[in-house]
């Protein structure tokens, strides 16, 4: 019986695409903010703070990103990198490249689920304030009869 022990590491190919800076500020799955100079990354299956190489398979550039958050959803695409990982790996101008994915390791400082829901730090939605109807709201007909408002 062989045993093969050259890599351990679970390897992933695929496609990659890359959220736009217009995403900056977003919430993440993880809690955290999307920002466009960060190294991270969505992945579907890897916890959240594993640490991802990730390698352009065109140019064989690579970028080590951090996953804090879940995606991409269908599109047939396996991660979706930050900006600056996208910018690093030289694929800003193809939007969509192929790109081999290997395990390096697991970011410590990222806490467990269960020490996040014992904390006392909560996070909060913002309510949506219903605001009071003005002239620019209603709608008026040009007959003198009816006059509505929405």
């Amino acid at each position: 019986m062989l045993i093969s022990c050259f890599s351990l590491q679970a390897q992933q190919r695929g496609k990659a695409s890359y959220y736009s800076k217009k995403s900056t500020g977003a919430r993440t799955s993880s809690g955290e903010r999307v920002h466009h100079d960060s190294l991270t990354c969505a992945h579907r299956t890897h916890p959240f703070g594993t640490l991802l190489k990730v390698r352009n398979t065109r140019n064989d550039r690579e970028v080590i990103v951090k996953v804090n958050d879940r995606g991409p959803f269908g599109r047939g695409r396996i991660i979706d990198l930050s900006y600056a990982a996208a910018r690093a790996l030289d694929m800003l101008g193809h939007g969509v490249v192929v790109v081999e994915l290997e395990v390096v390791g697991n970011d410590s400082i990222v806490p467990s689920p269960a020490s996040v829901a014992k904390s006392k730090t909560r996070y909060s939605r913002k309510r949506s304030v219903r605001r009071p109807t003005t002239k620019k709201h209603r709608t008026v007909s040009t007959s003198r009869k009816s006059h509505r408002r929405r």
